[in-house]
């Protein structure tokens, strides 16, 4: 069984605009919260059965929805950080308190990704301790993501590209969901607080420990701003 943390404790401060009194992950969707798209997704991939929420801003809300799940009797459970940690050392926490140990999926709560996630559980059956997987879908036209470069042989992450304007031929962008290791924490040099983009990625990267897994043509949306949200129904 693959432990999955989903990570909610995002400000959300540009979407403030639109869900003010709630955590950018509960925003309603067609009635129902955008979490619940993302657990459901994952559920339907047989990934349902161990999955944590990293939860810090208005962490009471997101509790109170894990509890509801629980009414239904599917179990989610929550670990609040007590101060912001950033993604890493989220993920960093809930490790320890999880006691994880070894390999787990990590994903981001505010966006969804209509991929085989399955397939990351199998490469945590055929990676060597410590390497980490990023999910990356191809994109055409948008500014908001930065591309990665990859080896398409052994599928080994070269370097990442900040934001830009992507033309009319797709580019590989990170799609928020990543096989980790719980043990990676306790080899790399990371502080307290540390972010898994800029402080963690580019130590694996050095250390030639981290891949990537292609998923081309599969349906990527991030809600982060009031105009993806704005799409977030049609798409669901």
């Amino acid at each position: 069984m693959l432990p999955v943390v989903i990570l909610c404790g995002g400000l959300g401060t540009r979407l403030r605009t639109v869900i003010s009194e709630q955590p950018k992950v509960l925003a309603p969707v067609n009635g129902k919260p955008f979490l619940m798209y993302v657990i459901d997704h994952l559920r339907s991939q047989g990934l349902g059965e161990d999955i944590w929420l990293s939860t810090g801003y208005l962490a009471d809300q997101i509790r109170v929805f894990a509890e509801s799940i629980d009414e239904m009797g599917q179990r989610v459970r929550c670990i609040e950080e007590k101060e912001p940690l950033g993604t890493g050392g989220a993920l960093r926490f809930f490790v320890k308190e999880a006691n994880i140990e070894g390999p787990f999926l990590a994903l981001n709560g505010d966006t969804w990704f209509d991929a085989p996630l399955r397939t990351l559980a199998v490469e945590s059956m055929v990676r060597n301790r410590g390497e980490w997987v990023i999910a990356l879908t191809n994109m055409t036209h948008s500014d908001r993501y930065g591309t990665v470069d990859f080896d398409p042989q052994d599928r080994k992450v070269i370097s990442f590209r900040e934001k830009h304007a992507i033309g009319d031929l797709a580019e590989w962008i990170n799609a928020g969901v990543y096989l980790g290791w719980s043990t990676s924490f306790d080899d790399l040099n990371l502080p307290d607080k540390c972010s898994l983009e800029t402080e963690i990625f580019p130590q694996l990267l050095s250390r030639t420990m981290l891949f990537a897994r292609t998923f081309p043509g599969a349906r990527f949306l991030d809600i982060g701003i009031p105009e993806d949200y704005a799409k977030a129904e049609a798409i669901l």
